[in-house]
């Protein structure tokens, strides 16, 4: 369950992708008005490396919330492209993989434990600590019997070729 404070705000989410299409339009204005095809390319790619080095630190639920948003809005802008998109969305939920491991907590072992604990506190004997009275039951009579009529070994030996 997440607390309070890991939920992202609505104005959580509008800060960090403001901060990252910043970043995105900073380096956009540094390209001249007359700039030729080369240049563009070129100030495309740093526009987008600066738009992802806003991105958020992958740390725990609300950051991968925040993280996922600014791929999209990205996207959407132009500053991360599609294929790109894939990939770090990827990464996103590799982290949130990572994440869920190392902050594991399993409802019904829990649960299980504390039914346990809360057991009477005198245990029951385990079965096999009275001795049975020997030939006195039905059942070790007939077993005894049973097992004398079955065929010796070597008789087994050779039905069983």
């Amino acid at each position: 369950m997440q607390s309070e404070e890991n939920t992202p705000t609505r104005a959580g989410f509008v800060e960090a992708i403001e901060r990252c299409a910043e970043a995105w339009h900073r380096v956009r204005a540094e390209l001249p008005p007359g700039a030729f095809r080369l240049a563009d390319q070129a100030n495309q790619q740093k526009a987008a490396l600066a738009y992802l080095a806003q991105l958020p630190i992958l740390s725990d639920p609300a950051a991968f919330q925040v993280y996922i948003a600014c791929i999209a809005q990205g996207v959407a802008l132009g500053a991360v492209d599609i294929v790109d998109a894939g990939r770090l969305c990827h990464l996103a939920q590799t982290a949130m993989s990572a994440w869920k491991l190392a902050n594991l907590t399993v409802p019904a072992a829990t649960e299980k434990r504390e039914q346990q604990a809360q057991k009477s506190t005198h245990p029951l004997p385990p079965k096999g600590n009275q001795p049975a009275a020997a030939g006195n039951s039905i059942e070790d009579r007939e077993q005894r019997e049973a097992a004398l009529s079955l065929p010796d070994r070597s008789t087994q030996d050779k039905l069983y070729k």
